[in-house]
């Protein structure tokens, strides 16, 4: 019986606790914005443009910026910022940066 309550109680932690992952937080705001939070906060900035047909923009999100380095890195050292390149201000800033592929 202890052992049957045990398990219980470990599989109920990890239900618990596998939704609380940490990730590389993205600011939103239109470019303007982000530059000035960039300066207030004296940081880069690490634009992500990516597209709603990009299956490699969701492994990336999916794979790389749930990983523990690249997160606590990117989260205290730039302003990060996920942008559709081909909405709203996506295409201009597409266009100004030489972005060729997504992601980018």
């Amino acid at each position: 019986m202890k052992k049957i309550f045990s398990t219980l109680i470990a599989v109920l932690f990890l239900l618990v606790f596998q939704n609380t992952k940490a990730d590389v937080e993205f600011a939103n705001g239109s470019f303007s914005e982000i530059l000035e939070k960039a300066k207030l906060e004296n940081k880069i900035i690490m634009i992500d443009f990516v597209t709603d047909w990009c299956k490699w923009c969701v492994e990336t999100d999916r794979k790389v910026y749930t990983n523990a380095e690249v997160y606590e890195f990117a989260n205290s050292n730039q302003i990060n910022w996920k942008i559709d390149a081909e909405k709203g201000e996506g295409p201009d800033l597409a266009k100004r940066y030489g972005v060729k592929g997504f992601p980018q």
